[in-house]
């Protein structure tokens, strides 16, 4: 069996299937040589904090955070510790972030990704969250140039 490249994790401010656009788009076709792994927004519920799964395609999930609407506790570090224990079930070890929204950036800052890709409409200088001399961020299109094969 062919080895993968390196697991895709993918922050976005959209629902998988709320329209098919751009990154759905990219992110079906890089499923092809990586794990991707599509995570939403969190949803405020009033059960107990969890992730869901879901599989559009072979390689790719779908990651749904459902969060309880009136705990005290900080959002972002009950979505930091669904992180984790996604990244220690899914075996993610060797894996790039993939940013549609600056808001994930506090979410994931306790990782240590081998690439950022920051594809968001916001200039990355305006967010609080980024170093941009501690991190290697890269344009997005150079990236999907690389990663992309054309027939």
């Amino acid at each position: 069996m062919e080895q993968l490249l390196t697991d895709i994790v993918c922050f976005s401010h959209l629902r998988w299937n709320f329209v098919y656009q751009r990154p759905q788009h990219l992110l079906s076709r890089f499923a092809h040589d990586s794990r991707v792994f599509f995570i939403e927004e969190p949803i405020l519920y009033e059960g107990l904090d969890k992730i869901e799964l879901s599989s559009p395609q072979k390689n790719l999930w779908v990651v749904t955070p459902f969060l309880h609407s009136s705990s005290t506790a900080c959002i972002l570090e009950r979505q930091k510790n669904l992180l984790t224990v996604l990244f220690y079930q899914k075996s993610i070890k060797d894996y790039l972030f993939w940013y549609y929204t600056p808001l994930a950036l506090d979410v994931s800052d306790i990782f240590r990704p081998r690439l950022i890709v920051y594809d968001c409409a916001v200039k990355i200088k305006t967010h609080r969250a980024i170093n941009s001399s501690s991190l290697n961020v890269h344009a997005s299109y150079s990236f999907i140039n690389k990663l992309i094969r054309c027939p």
